[in-house]
């Protein structure tokens, strides 16, 4: 379970080989691990094409302005530091007056002051040995005031580069409206379209090595620099780079400070945008493969037939020469060793070499947390969450009592893992799906055990105030479809072609043009599916003006109208022999 105490690793081995249990050695092996992660910039620097006409050289700190930003401060965020408390900024009635004043001098004067540059770096467990300092990476702590400051400039900074079209569709990471199931989803509904239409689709998963320690800052300069961006806020964005020191705090205790020769740092809010600017023209790397980003993961696809699998494959070498000199020119180095191949379909293709190493072909792999094979089976994702979910319901129930409270915390710790990236579990094996619903009867069981109720299923969640996993999926499946029909920064992703559907029907508004399929499992996709119950849904609930009135009204209908007893209405759907606990095939 999480909680907000971090007391930090307790023993660590050293470069010899030592055991070490000081919290002082063990603070300055972090720093010296961390601090080798950064890079030396080499010349000469490269000048990119500029990015645009448009200009962005001034952040407006207007007092309204900082006043907004100091009211979405988390109370639950740390002190930072500058050892002030977000509370406090938000109780001072003059904060804001004082804070625009002092912002706008400092960017007129480009000046970034040297105490903000000072930040202290939480080491954060990943995965692996506990005692190896590799399976930490680093979140730096910075001044609360630092953090308005880079909540203005990157609102606006951002404003600015989505109007002026620099934001590549193909991105999905630190963006609103973005996330890892949308980058799923555009990147699934290639495969399978392409599957569908008898294609074999190749995909490579790249491994950029510390991306965003390694960023060059005079690089990034001129990147952001060809994006329109000028002065006073280019020269103000230099001092924010330069002249930066980290310590590593362990408990009580901190490092000797050190230098940061490069790189954004993680934990900031100005740093993730600097890195998408900085990887901007990774997206227009190749012009034959499809791209995909989550922040620094790539993934290119390529769709082939049998015909073309010479040409395919010259057409892949050539993009990873191009690759290749885009990593050395600006300084962000691959690890062609975790580098992976991945096809999906017969046709084969001759080995692929990045960077004089051959990558190698795996037939699953494991991408932004959704495991899935080559043949577009999800049962590996269902292997990887249900020990976890397993060991976190039996953690509640061995250690909590009430029953109130176990729900609460299986609502908080084990849906989640449930829940994620559901929408696509249509095509997983029905086997997969009883999996996970088992684990939650498991749980509500349990509960019962406690305050000795006895009833079916059913009643269990209605007493516990839950639901069968699979109608949490429909219900998350529609609410992330009327996000994909209502909003156009989502509708970038082509996925679905909606609001000319049929206009002699009474029901026919904001209706879904469900694409053409051949294959039963291309039915069983998400944009099929789902499109499918979405047209069966009334006017009254497609046309919702916003997602908080669209999640009361599905749920309100589907009171009304037994869910089982609506999929039967849409007539894709076989419920009649389905249980209502783990529902159809195909949701």
């Amino acid at each position: 379970m999480k909680t907000n105490r971090k007391p930090g690793p307790q023993l660590m081995i050293d470069d010899a080989g030592q055991v070490i249990t000081d919290d002082n050695q063990i603070a300055n092996l972090f720093n010296k691990y961390f601090s080798a992660n950064y890079s030396v910039e080499e010349e000469p620097i490269p000048h990119p094409t500029e990015m645009t006409t448009f200009t962005f050289n001034e952040i407006c700190f207007s007092e309204e302005t900082v006043k907004k930003a100091i009211r979405q401060l988390s109370n639950s965020t740390s002190y930072g530091t500058d050892k002030i408390p977000p509370c406090i900024l938000k109780h001072m009635i003059y904060a804001p007056i004082l804070l625009s004043s002092l912002f706008s001098l400092l960017q007129s004067n480009s000046m970034y002051p040297e105490i903000w540059k000072y930040s202290s770096i939480t080491p954060i467990f990943k995965n692996g040995n506990r005692s190896d300092t590799q399976s930490y990476r680093g979140v730096h702590r910075t001044a609360v005031i630092a953090k308005i400051l880079e909540k203005i400039i990157s609102k606006q900074m951002l404003n600015y580069l989505t109007n002026a079209n620099l934001i590549p569709s193909s991105q999905h990471a630190f963006l609103p409206k973005k996330s890892c199931q949308s980058c799923h989803l555009t990147f699934l509904e290639f495969v399978s379209s392409n599957r569908d239409d008898g294609n074999t689709v190749a995909t490579i998963y790249f491994d950029l090595k510390k991306a965003f320690d390694k960023v060059p800052h005079q690089r990034l300069l001129v990147k952001l620099k060809s994006h329109g961006i000028g002065s006073p806020l280019l020269d103000f964005l230099k001092s924010y780079l330069q002249n930066r020191y980290q310590v590593v705090q362990i408990r009580n205790v901190v490092s000797e400070p050190s230098h940061i020769s490069s790189g954004v740092l993680q934990g900031t809010i100005l740093g993730p945008l600097l890195f998408l600017i900085y990887i901007h023209d990774l997206s227009s790397i190749s012009t034959s493969a499809k791209t995909f980003l989550y922040a620094d993961d790539l993934k290119l696809a390529y769709a082939y037939n049998q015909h073309t699998v010479a040409s395919m494959h010259r057409t892949i070498e050539n993009d990873l020469k191009k690759l290749s000199e885009w990593s050395t020119l600006w300084q962000m180095p691959f690890s062609p060793s975790k580098c992976h191949l991945l096809i999906f379909g017969s046709q084969k293709l001759p080995p692929i070499f990045f960077n004089n190493q051959e990558i190698t072909e795996t037939t699953s792999i494991k991408d932004l947390g959704l495991s899935y094979t080559n043949t577009l089976d999800l049962s590996p994702h269902v292997k990887q969450i249900s020990p976890k979910a397993t060991r976190l319901c039996g953690f509640i129930c061995k250690n909590f009592s009430s029953p109130a409270l176990k729900t609460r915390l299986y609502k908080m710790y084990v849906l989640p893992l449930l829940d994620y990236c559901s929408i696509f579990f249509g095509i997983m094996p029905s086997d997969g799906r009883k999996k996970l619903e088992a684990i939650q009867r498991c749980f509500t069981r349990s509960l019962s055990k406690c305050d000795a109720f006895q009833g079916s299923y059913m009643e269990l969640y209605d007493r516990y105030g839950l639901q069968p996993v699979w109608i949490r999926r429909l219900k998350n499946g529609l609410t992330f479809l009327f996000k994909i029909t209502h909003d156009q920064d989502i509708l970038r992703m082509n996925l679905l072609t909606n609001q000319n559907g049929p206009r002699d029907t009474r029901n026919s508004e904001n209706i879904i043009k469900i694409p053409k399929f051949k294959k039963a499992q291309r039915s069983n996709f998400y944009s099929i599916r789902y499109a499918t119950i979405w047209n069966a849904l009334p006017n009254s609930i497609r046309n919702s003006r916003t997602i908080r009135e669209f999640k009361i009204k599905i749920k309100q209908y589907m009171l009304n109208n037994s869910t089982h007893l609506f999929l039967n209405k849409i007539g894709h759907f076989s419920t009649q022999f389905f249980n209502i606990e783990f529902g159809p095939k195909g949701l």
